[in-house]
């Protein structure tokens, strides 16, 4: 099962992976219905690529991918397009494990019209510029409340982001 293979690729990789990656690959597979780490009365959403945590390798097809990738683009396109590659890279780690051998080829399953389902992430746009600083900063100093005046410029020095 897929599911189990995702453990073991988590489990030999973690030590070598960041936290936000380890966090991703965590949540990708995550059943609904676990208790939200904040907020009362919520629940979580299944992952990304719980759908898929109970094929087969030998079950697994181009044609399955892209409908599993189908459905997640409806509400979470970004995310489908970041756990299509965490998948991808589990089968390219399983496809070089000794006991996992010719059971998958992930070079197989990246047909065309799965590479076209996945959805392109553009840049943010809606950061600072480095030619926009001088201005920034000499309007957040002339704030007449020197608190709100430290508080704006310390969000933007340390990256603090609503949510983090």
């Amino acid at each position: 099962m897929l599911g189990d293979i995702w453990k073991e690729y988590i489990e030999s990789n973690k030590s070598i992976w960041g936290d936000k990656h380890l966090k991703d690959h965590v949540k990708a597979v995550q059943e609904a219905g676990l208790p939200w780490a904040r907020g009362k009365n919520r629940v979580t959403k299944a992952g990304c690529l719980y759908p898929l945590v109970n094929e087969t390798l030998a079950s697994l097809s181009a044609q399955k991918i892209k409908q599993w990738l189908d459905n997640e683009n409806k509400t979470r396109s970004g995310v489908a397009a970041q756990t299509y590659r965490l998948l991808f890279a589990c089968l390219s780690w399983v496809s070089e494990q000794e006991k996992y051998k010719g059971l998958v080829d992930p070079q197989k399953l990246k047909t065309k019209a799965v590479k076209k389902t996945v959805v392109k992430l553009n840049p943010k746009s809606d950061v600072l510029q480095k030619e926009q600083l001088y201005s920034f900063f000499y309007y957040v100093r002339s704030i007449q409340n020197p608190v709100i005046s430290a508080f704006v410029q310390t969000l933007l020095l340390t990256g603090a982001r609503r949510g983090s």
